[in-house]
């Protein structure tokens, strides 16, 4: 199971790249396909905390099989 972090900031959004350090930035793609995943789910709603705490994004987390993405 991989978990990607999805927004509706400007129609549906999946998060492709987020760097907390040196400084904060994240990337977002339309494409599923694009979308960065993450392994565990933990990890995943932490990053969607930062999201919210650094750029006021919601994200919704959702679960992909291995082999659907």
């Amino acid at each position: 199971m991989r978990y990607i972090l999805k927004t509706h900031q400007h129609g549906p959004l999946y998060l492709a790249a987020f760097y907390k350090n040196p400084r904060q930035v994240c990337l977002f793609t339309p494409f599923l396909e694009d979308a960065c995943s993450y392994r565990n789910k933990n990890m995943a709603l932490d990053a969607s905390r930062h999201l919210k705490a650094l750029f006021f994004i919601d994200a919704e987390l959702l679960e992909v099989l291995e082999n659907d993405k």
